[in-house]
């Protein structure tokens, strides 16, 4: 008897062979199209990286879907309900979107901003009780009606809105007595922020 193989390494040795061959005929038979396999999705593969790696292009299957309508509005579209309506009429499975909803799903979920994006309105309310002027401290009560063109209905051109700049670069909302200013009125005729 050869001390070299034993039976018992021997049965280990014939097993690991068989495995091989069935992995090589089993890659032999896919890459010559006899085993069809269904479309791969690696999208959850690596979240932290898919999710955040390129926010405005991500392709995450639950990230967050902003398109601009192709109806337009100025700043009195009879309320928020108005707004809403110019989106869920374009797409039944959409809603007129919030800064702080895009804000939010571009730290944990990604956002995904359909192109081209023309420049849209978006809403902005603060909700409770904040703090408007951070130098001195000043608290103010919630904003959430009169903030944003008197909650979407004027268009009066020296209230002040707030929109998304085309092809999502940044947004445009006149700061309250501060620099730089930006004319985000809403006199003004601009698409409307859809989210889904």
């Amino acid at each position: 008897m050869n001390p070299i193989i034993r039976p018992d390494r021997l049965k280990i040795l014939t097993a690991l062979l068989i495995a091989v061959l069935i992995f090589l005929l089993g890659v032999g038979s896919a890459t010559a199209g006899l085993i069809k396999f269904p479309a791969l999705n690696f999208s959850g593969f690596l979240p932290a990286i898919s999710k955040n790696s390129n926010l405005e292009t991500s392709t995450s299957s639950d990230a967050l879907i902003v398109f601009s309508s192709t109806a337009t509005r100025d700043g009195n579209a009879g309320g928020r309900a108005g707004m809403n309506d110019v989106c869920v009429s374009q797409d039944t499975s959409s809603h007129f979107c919030s800064l702080p909803e895009i804000e939010t799903a571009m730290m944990y979920r990604g956002v995904r901003f359909q192109s081209p994006f023309l420049k849209a309105w978006v809403d902005n309310p603060t909700l409770g009780t904040v703090i408007r002027h951070q130098v001195t401290g000043t608290a103010e009560n919630s904003v959430w009606e009169h903030n944003i063109c008197d909650g979407w209905t004027s268009n009066n051109g020296t209230i002040e809105g707030v929109w998304i700049n085309d092809q999502a670069r940044g947004v445009s909302i006149e700061t309250f007595g501060g620099t730089p200013f930006y004319s985000a009125f809403c006199s003004q005729i601009n698409h409307v922020a859809c989210c889904k």
